[in-house]
């Protein structure tokens, strides 16, 4: 049976049919569920007016789980296919390390309307902030080789004299990028929440614990690499803009704004990790979104006068967008 969801307005791409997904596909415990309650959420067509872009993100996971495998568009996915697609990308993990069973099997069954409870640990306001954070540590670690292969390769040997990460988590970008030789030093800020942790573990980069909205920028210096990694999805395109117009003026004139997201493939496959992780940020973050190149190309564009996009390198679960002054 097939449901037709939004409209092209609703969803931000053009119609498409769903497979409606049978209760008792839905695995009550083990591998794999987090992924049959995104698919589950495909057959609520009431969810698209109640979550910014949700629609989009269903969309594009509907499609990257179609892609993994083809015979899913020919009926109901069976539990078999949730763990194997589990295996490949855990997006149980994220769930868990993010504590938002509940909202994700709330609003699958029952209520449409989820709480920001993803959002309220990003900024150390829950008791479960801390496993939290370690989760994300743990995630960015498994793409250290890709951040800075990806880094090095752009570069071309060029040395990095200062950089600053904004919604630097545990520094760990940073510090990886300052082993292998690529920066000399990094200036990092986060919520004072995480900052206190971070400032233990990352002694080597300068902390400033503050909300990247408001905090004073005068302490730092000129820079030659604006690290904005993971931090996006988190605010509206508005905010966004006034994050980009505080701390562009610190960037040198040769100085290179590089953004790490979880973006929909530019080869023609849409990512599993991708597809996953914007139904996820829709969910559980007050403002989350998953920005397409597109958009973050023209938001960073107009927040930053002088930037253009120059480059983009795609890993097995996140990219990299390189943006430089534009030549005269």
């Amino acid at each position: 049976m097939t449901t037709a969801i939004g409209s092209p307005r609703a969803i931000g791409l053009m119609r498409f049919e769903i497979t409606t997904p049978m209760q008792n596909e839905i695995p009550v415990t083990g591998s794999g569920r987090s992924y049959a309650l995104a698919w589950k959420l495909l057959s609520r067509p009431q969810l698209i007016g109640c979550r910014p872009w949700l629609g989009m993100a269903l969309s594009h996971f509907r499609r990257a789980v179609e892609q993994q495998s083809p015979e899913t568009s020919l009926g109901v996915p069976s539990a078999r296919l949730w763990e194997e697609l589990n295996g490949r990308f855990d997006l149980d993990g994220i769930v868990t390390f993010s504590n938002a069973w509940h909202i994700w099997e709330h609003i699958a069954e029952r209520n449409p309307t989820p709480n920001a409870w993803d959002q309220e640990l990003f900024f150390g306001g829950n008791a479960e902030a801390a496993s939290y954070h370690e989760g994300i540590k743990n995630l960015a670690m498994k793409q250290m080789d890709f951040v800075v292969g990806g880094c090095a390769s752009y570069l071309r040997g060029r040395r990095v004299r200062a950089a600053l990460d904004l919604g630097a988590g545990r520094g760990v970008q940073m510090s990886a990028l300052r082993n292998s030789g690529i920066i000399e030093s990094a200036v990092c800020i986060d919520t004072p929440f995480v900052v206190s942790r971070s400032r233990e573990e990352s002694p080597e980069h300068t902390w400033l614990p503050g909300d990247l909205r408001t905090i004073d920028i005068n302490p730092i210096p000129s820079i030659d690499l604006l690290w904005v990694g993971n931090l996006l999805h988190h605010y509206a395109p508005n905010e966004n803009q006034v994050v980009l117009n505080r701390f562009a003026p610190k960037l040198s004139p040769t100085g290179v704004l590089v953004v790490q997201e979880y973006l929909v493939g530019s080869n023609g496959r849409l990512g599993l990790t991708a597809a996953a992780l914007g139904v996820h940020f829709a969910l559980t973050t007050g403002q989350g979104r998953n920005y397409p190149e597109r958009f973050i190309d023209a938001m960073i564009e107009e927040a930053v006068p002088g930037l253009e996009f120059d480059s983009r390198l795609d890993g097995a679960v996140s990219s990299l967008l390189f943006f430089r002054r534009r030549k005269p």
